[in-house]
């Protein structure tokens, strides 16, 4: 669809996906990242954010080699983070990076929780996907 699209409009489009919550699927599912797909791309990545440490995350931005002005986003999110003093990584975060893959998400607790919602509103009437 976008190779069709880039084609119409004269210029390739570069897709930006926003994938904070990559890890979170239900039933057994594979999230599978647009990026997969399509080579000119741009993912936002969160490294970390559940529990124990609510609120606390890190994040990376991914782009593919072929992607045009690579260098220029990359200047553009390094001057952000440097004129937000908030972008960077806390005290805590700096401290979890060597190891950040030791703290998971209980997926089979959040999907209980989905599967009870869900139950709910169908009783309720409503159309659920």
């Amino acid at each position: 669809m976008l190779e069709e699209a880039s084609g119409r409009n004269g210029r390739r489009i570069s897709l930006i996906s926003d994938e904070p919550h990559n890890r979170i699927v239900f039933d057994g599912a594979r999230f599978q990242s647009p990026v997969e797909v399509y080579p000119l791309h741009l993912a936002g990545l969160l490294l970390r954010e559940n529990p124990p440490g609510p609120g606390q995350r890190i994040s990376s931005i991914a782009s593919s080699p072929s992607m045009p002005g690579r260098e220029a986003m990359r200047q553009a999110v390094k001057d952000m983070t440097l004129s937000v003093g908030w972008a960077f990584p806390n005290a805590v975060m700096q401290y979890a990076l060597p190891r950040p893959e030791q703290f998971s998400i209980d997926i089979g607790h959040l999907q209980r929780k989905r599967d009870l919602l869900v139950a709910a509103l169908r009783d309720m009437g409503y159309e659920v996907q």
